[in-house]
C-alpha cells in the first residue's frame, strides 16, 4: 500500500488547471474556460473530501533470547520481555520481520 497526502495531489491537479485553463487575471471566466475551471473545483473538492488515516512508519524488529531461558524473549526495540513470540510485538507494536 503507498500513502500520498491529499496536499500533494491537490498541488498537482491545480498546476494543471493553471495550464489547461489560465484566468489571465480576469475577475470572471466565461463560456468553456469557466465549465472547466467549475469542472476543476469539483475534483479539487472530492480530493479534499476524502477520509484520512493518521501513518506512521512501520517499526521493524526480532525476537532476541534470553541467555539461557528460551521461555523469554525480548523485542530489539523496546526491550520488553514477552513469553510468547508472535508477529507483531505487543508493546511498541514493531512488525517482527527482521532475522
Amino acid at each position: 500500500m503507498r500513502l500520498i497526502t491529499t496536499e500533494n495531489v491537490i498541488a498537482i491537479i491545480e498546476e494543471k488547471q493553471k495550464a489547461l485553463c489560465p484566468v489571465d487575471g480576469r475577475q470572471y471566466v466565461y463560456g468553456d474556460d469557466r465549465i472547466r475551471l467549475d469542472a476543476w473545483d469539483e475534483i479539487l473538492g472530492v480530493i479534499d473530501n476524502i477520509p484520512t488515516i493518521d501513518a506512521e512508519p512501520v517499526r521493524h524488529g526480532k525476537w532476541v533470547k534470553n541467555g539461557s531461558d528460551d521461555t523469554v524473549v525480548y523485542c530489539d526495540q523496546c526491550l520488553m520481555p514477552q513469553d510468547a513470540v508472535c508477529n507483531y510485538c505487543p508493546n511498541c507494536g514493531a512488525k517482527m520481520d527482521l532475522v
